[in-house]
């Protein structure tokens, strides 16, 4: 199954639409210093070719998934991500958009919920303050919660 999921996202490059323009977020954010990983449930190879295909590999710090390590809110990720980027957990904010997503994100400072997947704002909110509605609205929190520079 994950080989024909590989094979099928290849195949159909068009069906990867990027939430926001990734490559300028990303960049904003490593100018900024932040270090960036990516800790998801999807495929390895699916999710190595995406970044690759988006433009953004160079800029993720650390990718985990649940091939590697064991599935979120499970802290392992979380521990391999700071282990490979020289943070602490209370350094780090996890951005997600599911109630696994809140749950991991407990395990470091701060959560930021995006409803532009598969939670709900009713959901999200029982695990933080900081909700989104999509990832263009992540600077603007980061800048005026987190005290991010410009």
């Amino acid at each position: 199954m994950r080989e024909h999921y590989h094979k099928w996202t290849i195949a159909h490059p068009e069906a990867l639409i990027p939430l926001t323009k990734l490559k300028d977020l990303f960049q904003e954010l490593k100018t900024a210093g932040f270090k960036i990983g990516i800790a998801t449930a999807d495929d390895l190879d699916v999710t190595e070719w995406t970044a690759q295909y988006l433009g953004v590999r160079e800029d993720i710090d650390f990718l985990g998934t649940s091939e590697q390590f064991r599935a979120k809110p499970d802290v392992e990720m979380l521990d391999a991500f700071c282990m490979s980027t020289g943070l602490e957990k209370h350094e780090v904010i996890h951005i997600g958009d599911s109630v696994a997503d809140m749950e991991f994100s407990q395990h470091g400072h701060a959560g930021i919920a995006v409803l532009s997947g598969a939670g709900t704002r009713a959901e999200l909110s029982a695990y933080t303050d900081y909700i989104v509605d999509s990832l263009d609205d992540l600077i603007p929190l980061l800048r005026e919660t987190f005290k991010m520079g410009r």
